[in-house]
């Protein structure tokens, strides 16, 4: 079987502060007709990633999907940093997520 692991980029449902970020967004119709899965999700758990500046989470989804089916999907990564694009990935915090599937993140079980 094998797990998934996603690379994402997500929207916060809450009101953050702005920080400078070295890439821009792309559209939101864009992001969601370039994204595997569109869902809801609540995170449960986020911890550091060992090997690389990232912070993995687990999640619930909340609702129905948006597009695609987040069911195979075990994980979310994001960079640790707005400088790299990432979101800070905070257990309790509920997140509206474009995945993007890449090969370095898929793992066998």
């Amino acid at each position: 079987m094998k797990k998934v692991f996603v690379a994402l980029s997500i929207v916060a449902l809450a009101p953050v502060s702005a920080h400078a970020c070295r890439c821009e967004p792309l559209p939101l119709e864009e992001q969601f007709h370039r994204a595997g899965a569109v869902f809801i999700a609540r995170v449960l758990r986020a911890v550091p990633s060992s090997d690389q500046p990232s912070r993995t989470a687990s999640f619930t989804v909340v609702g129905r999907p948006f597009k695609g089916d987040p069911k195979p999907i075990e994980g979310l990564i994001s960079a640790s940093t707005s400088a790299a694009c990432g979101v800070d990935l905070v257990a309790g915090a509920t997140y509206l997520v474009f995945t993007t599937s890449h090969p370095d993140f898929a793992r066998r079980a």
